[in-house]
């Protein structure tokens, strides 16, 4: 990052930084990028949209969760994506929020055609990468000492978990993994996990939330998303040669975020499987 930044940059970090939804640096830097995932126009993704139901609350905070499946009852608090291509897989969890007021509108930013497609990766947060097993119905997730395979139904317009598998993998390497546990979906989970294709997906995008409208439901209804400021692949850089550990992941935009700055960068910690 540059030592010397405009006085508007800096003021936009300084917001930045006291947000909860932030889990990225600005950067310009791509040192030793590989590709870690390509979003093109083959690529299919779903999103599953978590809503609570206003109950009670103590001025903007949740007291009582009262419903967190897929409804247009309740308050949009966070959304996870599951991007497809072929056998690739990449599921994308946002940050989710403690505060009441509904994210629609900044999770996944209105297009000029009033349709929500464009993930917004401000609030991105954790990244699973894996494989697809199309015989076998099943996404599969690992790093170095653990593995989950996730059983799925998949169809055109829906995913659905059934169950995960849980292993410990126990010699680096051989692979050997051991059994460690089952979580059914019905019966861990107070909802059906279902991840729904989002038929107006085009690419990643980017937006600042809107502090000063951010507890209105259904904010920003008239600013659209500039439709330049887009991403479309993922890169990595390793700690070693080995490439069996990851130190950072960027997302370069083909516009700058806030100036001078036109990637996102995110630690290692965001990446649980690789």
């Amino acid at each position: 990052m540059r030592l010397l930044i405009s006085k508007i940059s800096l003021f936009c970090l300084i917001i930045m930084i006291s947000s909860c939804g932030r889990k990225f640096y600005y950067s310009n830097d791509l040192p030793n990028k590989e590709l870690f995932f390509v979003i093109n126009k083959d690529t299919e993704i779903f999103a599953r949209k978590i809503y609570i139901q206003k109950n009670k609350f103590d001025g903007r905070e949740i007291q009582k969760y009262d419903n967190d499946t897929l409804s247009d009852l309740g308050l949009l608090i966070e959304v996870q994506y599951i991007m497809i291509n072929k056998n690739d897989i990449l599921y994308v969890s946002t940050t989710p929020s403690r505060y009441i007021y509904d994210k629609t509108d900044n999770y996944l930013i209105e297009s000029k055609s009033g349709k929500n497609s464009f993930p917004n990766s401000f609030y991105f947060n954790s990244f699973f990468k894996g494989f697809y097993e199309i015989e076998n119905e099943k996404f599969v997730f690992k790093n170095e000492k653990n593995e989950q395979n996730w059983n799925i139904k998949i169809s055109k317009n829906e995913i659905k978990l059934i169950s995960i598998d849980n292993f410990n993998i126990n010699n680096k390497k051989t692979q050997i993994k051991n059994y460690k546990s089952t979580e059914i979906a019905e019966f861990s989970f107070s909802n059906e996990i279902k991840f729904e294709k989002m038929k107006y997906f085009r690419y990643l995008s980017f937006k600042i939330p809107n502090d000063k409208n951010d507890y209105q439901k259904n904010i920003l209804k008239n600013n659209n998303i500039d439709e330049l400021k887009r991403a479309e692949n993922f890169y990595v850089q390793y700690t070693n040669a080995t490439k069996n550990k990851i130190k950072y992941i960027f997302l370069p935009f083909n516009k700058e975020l806030i100036p001078g700055f036109s990637t996102l960068k995110y630690r290692s910690n965001r990446i649980r499987y690789y």
